[in-house]
Parts: C-alpha cells; sequence; structure tokens
C-alpha cells in the first residue's frame, strides 16, 4: 500500500442495506473507503431480512446511533409491500426504514444533481443545479391510513392535556359500503426546523429560496407551514438574504412546478414532505438520471446528518446477479452518499485531510465519466439506446476505475524517518513545490515548510527533487540548451566533443527559452498556474546569470587572445625597428 491512510477521530454510523445496492455498497468500502481511512464505523445491517430477525428494531437503533455520533452514511433498502412480504416470508409488512429514520432525527432531505459535463439533461434550459429540500417528518409518511367498512360517520378527536374542553370535528358521513380514511399532522417545532434549514442552506449557497404548499386547499394544514416559513424570515433572514442579493418566495405547488421546468435552475426549493419525495425524483431524472443524485438529511441542531443513496435498491439488476449474469449498475450516488458523509465528519472534526478526500472521491467519479467510463443507463443517455458493450463498464469496473482516479488523486504514502522515527509529512513529490520554501503563499492544503531537525528528511527531501516527473522534462530541456553550442561547434569544427566545454558552455538561447517554457508548462500543469508564474521566474534569471556568467568568461578568454595577439604584433615591430637602426638583428624579450 503506497498511500497514506487518513486517521478519522470520531465514528461514523454505517447503514446497510438491500439487493444490488448492498452488493455496490460493500465493494465502494473495500476499493474506494477502508484502503484510504482509519475509521471507526458503527455498523448496522438494514438489509430487511434482519430487520425482520429484529422486528425492526435495528432500524430504530440504528437512528439513536446517528443522534449519538452526528453522521449516518445509509446504503438503499426495500420497503416492503404485499409482494415483498411474501417473497421474505415476513410476519410483518414493516415500516419504510427512511421514513422510521426521518422521523426520529426529524430532519429536512436536500437532494442536488451530480452534473457530468457529457451527460445531456432531458431539460436543456436547467443550467445550474437544482437544490430541493424535502421536510422529512410527519404527514402521509407518519399518517393513520384505513379501511371504512360499511356506513358510519368518520371524526377527528383532539383531547388537550390542559383542562380546555376537547375538540371534535365531523369528517365525512359514509353512506355507502364504506371507503378509505386518513389523518395525518406535523408539529410547529418541526416545521420551524424545516424552515431554519431550508433558509440556512439557501443563505450558504447565495441562492433564493422558494416555499411551495397547497394553501388555498389546506387553508389551516399547508398554511400553517406558509406563517411559519414566513415568521423565521422575517424575524431571523430576511436581512441576510437582502445583503446577499437573494430573497425568499411561497408559491403554490402546480405554480412552481410549472416555474421550475422554465427556469434555468440556480435555487433552492422547499417542499412538504410527499411533494419533495415525488419533485425530487422528477429533479433527478431532468437533470439526467436518479444515479445522479446525492441526498443529505440534516437535523435541527445542524450538527447530525444522514446521508444516503437517492435511488432505490436495483432489483432487477440483482436479479440477473442472483442468476450469475453481467451487470453495470450506476453505483456514483452511493459513492456521494460515503462522500457527504464523511465530508461533514471532516467538519465537525476539522480534519482537513479528510476533507480533501471526499473532495477527491467525487472528483474521481466526475472524472470517470466524463473521460468515458461510466455504466450503462449513462452511457444510453450519451450514446443512445442501441449503444454497445465497448462503451460502458460493468459494475465492478467503473467503481475500479474511480479507484485508480483516486489514487492519482491521492499524496502517496510518508515514509517513516530511520533516525528520528519521525513521520515524514512533507508533500510527495508528485506535487513537489519549487515555492515551498518561499515567501510567497501557495494554497496546497497539507504543505509543511521544510526543518533541518531531521537530517534524513532533509536529504531525502532534496532526493525528492530529481525523482519528480514534474521537473524532468525542464531538466532534459535544459541540457540540451547547455549542450547545444558545443554539439553544433564539434559537428562544424570536425574537433573532438571537449566535456568541459559543454559544462562552461552557454546554451543557445532559443534552447534555454524552450527550458524555461518547459520548466512553466509542467509546474502549470500539475501545481497550477501561480507556481507556473514563479517557476518561470526562478528558471528564467538563473539562465539569465548563467548565460551572463557565460558571456564574461567567453569575452575574457577572447580578450586574452587579442591581447596575446597584440603583445606578439607589438614585439615583432619593436625587433625590426632596432635591427633597422643598428643593423644589428634584435630580438625584444
Amino acid at each position: 500500500m503506497d498511500l497514506e491512510k487518513i486517521k478519522v477521530d470520531n465514528p461514523i454510523v454505517e447503514m446497510d442495506g438491500d439487493e444490488m445496492t448492498r452488493i455496490i455498497w460493500k465493494s465502494i468500502k473495500e476499493k474506494l473507503i477502508l484502503p484510504f481511512l482509519e475509521l471507526d464505523i458503527k455498523y448496522f445491517d438494514l438489509g430487511l431480512p434482519h430487520r425482520e430477525a429484529t422486528n425492526d428494531k435495528v432500524t430504530i437503533e440504528s437512528a439513536e446511533a446517528t443522534l449519538k455520533y452526528n453522521v449516518a452514511i445509509k446504503c438503499a433498502t426495500i420497503t416492503p409491500d404485499e409482494a415483498r412480504v411474501k417473497e421474505f416470508s415476513l410476519k410483518h409488512m414493516w415500516k419504510s426504514p427512511n421514513g422510521t429514520i426521518r422521523n426520529i432525527l426529524n430532519g429536512t432531505v436536500f437532494r442536488e444533481p451530480i452534473i457530468c459535463k457529457n451527460v445531456p439533461r432531458l431539460v436543456p434550459g436547467w443550467t445550474k443545479p437544482i437544490c430541493i429540500g424535502r421536510h422529512a417528518f410527519g404527514d402521509q409518511y407518519r399518517a393513520t391510513d384505513l379501511v371504512i367498512q360499511g356506513a358510519g360517520k368518520l371524526k377527528i378527536v383532539f383531547v388537550p392535556n390542559s383542562a380546555d374542553g376537547s375538540t371534535e370535528l365531523e369528517v365525512y358521513n359514509f353512506t355507502g359500503s364504506g371507503g378509505v380514511a386518513l389523518s395525518m399532522y406535523n408539529t410547529d417545532e418541526s416545521i420551524r426546523a424545516f424552515a431554519e434549514a431550508s433558509m440556512n442552506t439557501a443563505f450558504q449557497k447565495r441562492w433564493p429560496l422558494y416555499l411551495s404548499t397547497k394553501n388555498t386547499i389546506l387553508k389551516n394544514y399547508d398554511g400553517r407551514f406558509k406563517d411559519i416559513f414566513q415568521e423565521v424570515y422575517e424575524r431571523e433572514w430576511k436581512s441576510k438574504f437582502e445583503s446577499a442579493g437573494i430573497w425568499y418566495e411561497h408559491r403554490l405547488i402546480d405554480d412552481m412546478v410549472a416555474y421550475a421546468l422554465k427556469s434555468e435552475g440556480g435555487y433552492v426549493w422547499a417542499c412538504k414532505n410527499y411533494d419533495g419525495d415525488v419533485q425530487s425524483d422528477f429533479l433527478a431524472q431532468g437533470f439526467g438520471s436518479l444515479g445522479l443524485m446525492t441526498s443529505v438529511l440534516v437535523c435541527p441542531d445542524g450538527k447530525t446528518i444522514e446521508a444516503e443513496a437517492a435511488h432505490g435498491t436495483v432489483t432487477r439488476h440483482y436479479r440477473v446477479h442472483e442468476k450469475g449474469g453481467e451487470t453495470s449498475t450506476n453505483s456514483i450516488a452511493s459513492i456521494f452518499a460515503w462522500s457527504r458523509g464523511l465530508a461533514h465528519r471532516a467538519k465537525l472534526d476539522n480534519n482537513a485531510r479528510l476533507l480533501d478526500y471526499t473532495k477527491k472521491l467525487e472528483a474521481a467519479c466526475i472524472a470517470s465519466v466524463e473521460s468515458g467510463k461510466m455504466t450503462k443507463d449513462l452511457a444510453i443517455l450519451i450514446h443512445g439506446p442501441k449503444v454497445t458493450r465497448a462503451r460502458y463498464l460493468n459494475t465492478e469496473e467503473f467503481i475500479d476505475s474511480v479507484a485508480e482516479e483516486l489514487r492519482a488523486r491521492l499524496p502517496k504514502k510518508a515514509k517513516l524517518c530511520p533516525v528520528n522515527n519521525c513521520s515524514n509529512v512533507n508533500p510527495p513529490i508528485s506535487h513537489f513545490s519549487i515555492r515551498k520554501n518561499s515567501r510567497i503563499h501557495s494554497y496546497f492544503p497539507f504543505r509543511c515548510v521544510s526543518k533541518l531537525e531531521c537530517p534524513t528528511t532533509a536529504v531525502s527531501d532534496v532526493a525528492g527533487i530529481f525523482q519528480n516527473k514534474v521537473l524532468i522534462a525542464a531538466a532534459l530541456s535544459a541540457a540540451i540548451g547547455q549542450l547545444s553550442k558545443p554539439i553544433t561547434s564539434t559537428i562544424f569544427s570536425g574537433k573532438n566533443f571537449d566535456v568541459k566545454a559543454a559544462i562552461q558552455a552557454g546554451g543557445f538561447p532559443s534552447t534555454h527559452s524552450s527550458a524555461v517554457v518547459a520548466t512553466a508548462t509542467s509546474l502549470g500543469l500539475e501545481r497550477g498556474f501561480s507556481d507556473a508564474i514563479f517557476g518561470l521566474a526562478v528558471v528564467y534569471a538563473s539562465l539569465v546569470m548563467y548565460d551572463a556568467q557565460g558571456v564574461r568568461r567567453e569575452v575574457g578568454i577572447h580578450a586574452k587572445e587579442l591581447n596575446r595577439v597584440l603583445l606578439s604584433t607589438r614585439k615583432s615591430s619593436t625587433s625590426e625597428f632596432f635591427t633597422d637602426k643598428t643593423g644589428k638583428w634584435f630580438r625584444v624579450t
């Protein structure tokens, strides 16, 4: 293992899932998470068989652990219906684990598209992301429903804990063979937390916020959402929004859907529970795929989150997998569940290395797709329904391609110093910067200033310069520039190549210019524009000084030769003068 593991100080809660997503979840952990992180995982198996075995207690325990450790990362799970009850021989039709967890955490689910440049959008006008906030508490997901048998009256009764009288409302008088009924609720505290989370998210993104309800029909129920949002906005957020140049607005749900279709994006859309469930899938498909959507549940405390994949368990692929067939399942949403959960852990722990890892993991996913390495669902979007096998990767091949991209982006493992037994935490040679010890600031998360406390580390730092791939091109170009003049002189003069002269000689200006360009280009590709400019200045200045020294040396050599010739000429003329005057041959010494 040539990569140093990143230590994560505090635990995360892992919630395992079902079917094909359970398969890719295991592969993601083994190839993208555990090789790079030293991580304490509190594991809960939310697969349907284990929920059945524990009477669904494991779901409640996982939610309680999330409140304790503040970060949970969840795989997609089955919500059983009649067919699943029969398939798994369940003793009960267990509730949605997502619904159970959300009701305990009492949070807001924010979903946002993962945008890859080469994946076309079904709604081409959406040039900016749309972040949808789903109120993940109450309403239909915590409702009581029943089948009415026969005629009779349906009533709602509220009995207060105080001495005040109860409230009784008649809902409907069934006169026929019966029907169905539903009673649902929400709380002021939960709605207020929903408003706070939505406005905080919009403010952080500097995007406008829209709340959608049907308060014209549900005047009291949806009207309460509208009133509380307006109250929170006026009291705490209006001045902040105005200073940021953004706004909050309430719209009817049908009007908001129409607006969303014709908008360019770039806003936060706060939805009630059911509306958010429906519209988040609508948005995901509009941006390209359900497999390209992040989903994070944010709790009212702002500290506790649960990240998950926004799609289901991919049952159809799992059936193929069970038979030993090849699958091409998109794992990007599951990978982003890990990255978003770990990113929140990094922010809570102030762990810069972990945060950098999560950003590079997400970048590796997107880079793989944009380079043409993708699963079949994305290949169909790009190349059409008749896409050939050569155009896409299978499930494991895609995860392998992301792992390869990720390894290329992460720093290499630091070696342990044998002298002081210290850890060499300098940047790896692939990220070497000639500016590391300069006074000019350059952002690199884990760059440290070289110290002279450890001689072995200092020597290894110097040695690393000569192994650095970034400087190889520049070094070769400089060598060619240095040898260009003596080689040319040797060819045209017919003399033997003089090594000493080659070392002392200055190269042609054009070849030295190529050395400058090679250095700047190499540093620019590897380290960015600012390092490229600094490197260009240093190398150019060095070559100018070197060439100036060479010019002085050449001028000195020519001056000595000219003086010798002049002296010889002067001496010859003096001898002829005395010989002419004395009649005798006379030699000047």
